[in-house]
């Protein structure tokens, strides 16, 4: 069984990075749905990290350290479908200016990339004083994005 939990980040980065190869969208609803597919995990493995964080969960460097590698890869994976043509329309919260000021959303976009990258290289040390902090600067670019692009 712990071998299974162990596999279940490197499965589910081996299919999402298998579907950003394929993740050519038809139509703005086909975006709409993998980036809030994306989205979602993010959200999954950054709450687990944010327990820690808390104290409502033990800190175990192993596990810390795997929940980082799945995010790094998952925050490389959405942009694209952020900037479809439309995808600011329909069941979404995307604010238009995504769209409108794209080089400034993928600024945004690449210091979310940099600041989970900077986080898995800070989980492997096991300074958990650090972890907490590289937590707290990842969770800034989460809400400095949303509170510019994302509506309620």
């Amino acid at each position: 069984m712990k071998t299974l939990r162990n596999m279940i980040p490197l499965m589910i980065i081996i299919v999402v990075v298998a579907g950003v190869v394929y993740a050519k969208f038809d139509r703005a609803e086909d975006a709409i749905r993998y980036r809030q597919a994306v989205m979602v995990l993010i959200g999954q493995h950054f709450g687990r990290m944010a327990e820690v964080v808390k104290g409502s969960q033990a800190f175990d460097q192993s596990t810390f350290e795997k929940e980082t590698d799945v995010l790094e890869t998952l925050a490389t994976l959405p942009w694209e479908a952020f900037l479809y043509p439309g995808s600011d329309r329909g069941k979404t919260q995307l604010k238009s200016k995504a769209l409108e000021n794209r080089e400034d959303f993928m600024t945004a976009a690449r210091e979310f990339e940099q600041q989970t990258a900077d986080l898995a290289v800070v989980a492997r040390k096991g300074d958990l004083e650090a972890v907490k902090a590289q937590v707290g600067a990842v969770a800034q670019t989460c809400k400095g994005c949303h509170g510019t692009y994302r509506s309620r």
